[in-house]
């Protein structure tokens, strides 16, 4: 593929998190409205404010080192993704089974959406940014004692955690808030507030809503920190950025590509405080950010299969110190002939 194709990658995937960041913290936004003031869900210049904010203390926290962004969203995961979607889903389970009707129709002429032309098509493809981002795990790969056998399994495990994830709370949704009043950014907290109402145990709401607000903020630092990275390695290596921008403070991060992130999402973010409405500002963004991010995915799939080319079969497997041996000889050889491509198509993956 080449050098240049393989920054271009990197530099989409990059580019996308500056478009993605304004509506991941109008989500935040949103969600953290439930807990002090829900009217404010809908406020465009709340929004814009709680963004700014919000993206600015994400730049410092993830310049200051890994450790602090792996810990922040390790928490995240558990506490605002897992729990509150087993909750969801379960309450959602015991709210059809005391005979409430659905909001949604729930019959098998319904099981598959309308399909209204490219309207539709527009749907889906925005759809496509709810399971990108399995790739930027390829870098942990070399922490593995048996990356053959382990790193399949857990790609594999994460697959079906983000199916499951996205599929069942969304149903859970759709079965007590109507289509026509549910919002973009609001969606998960209307449900979670109409379900408690229901239940009669409303002081939940701002306890749920801080859990999903520490688990987006989770997902944002990963996001601030991993293609930056990516963008980093290739860009300083192949000379394709100015100085200025890779230059690396004492935690050993590239601060001023972080700022300049930070820089670009704060006039985004402005959009919400002159769009009136904020679900058709976070429709905009989420839209631009997955038309950003397939160009990376085109990319990283011809990479992959002109590497299935060029190698359409693994080498044999030794046992003892036959495959030790033959593991080194297959490291140097690969390092000698194929370490520029590999670079350029595995740039993509090092976020």
């Amino acid at each position: 593929m080449g050098k240049p194709l393989g920054f271009l990658a990197v530099w989409c995937q990059f580019a996308m998190t500056i478009f993605y960041y304004p509506s991941l913290l109008a989500y935040v936004a949103s969600t953290f409205a439930y807990i002090i003031h829900p009217s404010l869900a809908s406020n465009g210049l709340y929004v814009a404010i709680v963004i700014i904010t919000v993206c600015w203390a994400g730049v410092y926290v993830s310049s200051q080192g890994t450790k602090t962004v792996a810990g922040l969203s390790s928490m995240g995961l558990v506490i605002g993704t897992l729990i509150p979607g087993t909750l969801l889903v379960v309450l959602g389970m015991v709210f059809l089974a005391q005979g409430n009707p659905s909001a949604a129709p729930m019959d098998s002429s319904h099981l598959l959406p309308a399909l209204a032309g490219l309207a539709s098509l527009v749907l889906i493809v925005n759809n496509f940014l709810s399971y990108a981002g399995m790739e930027m795990n390829a870098v942990h790969v070399s922490s593995l004692k048996n990356p053959a056998k382990e790193f399949p399994k857990a790609m594999f495990l994460a697959m079906a955690l983000v199916l499951v994830i996205f599929i069942l709370p969304a149903l859970a949704i759709s079965w007590v808030v109507p289509s026509a009043s549910l919002s973009l950014t609001a969606g998960v907290m209307q449900a979670f507030d109409a379900f408690f109402g229901h239940f009669g145990i409303g002081f939940l709401t701002p306890i749920v809503g801080i859990a999903l607000v520490a688990a987006a903020l989770g997902g944002m630092l990963t996001w601030l920190a991993g293609p930056s990275k990516g963008l980093l390695l290739i860009g300083r290596s192949e000379g394709y950025l100015p100085p200025f921008l890779t230059r690396l403070n004492k935690h050993g991060v590239q601060q001023n590509m972080l700022v300049a992130q930070g820089v670009f999402t704060t006039l985004i973010a402005l959009l919400y405080a002159f769009i009136p409405n904020v679900s058709s500002a976070y429709w905009i963004l989420s839209v631009i950010t997955t038309q950003v991010y397939l160009i990376m995915y085109v990319l990283m799939f011809a990479a992959a299969a002109k590497l299935r080319r060029d190698a359409p079969r693994p080498p044999p497997r030794l046992s003892g110190a036959r495959a030790d041996g033959a593991v080194r000889t297959r490291r140097r050889l690969l390092d000698r002939r194929v370490h520029d491509r590999l670079r350029a198509a595995l740039a993509v993956r090092l976020g």
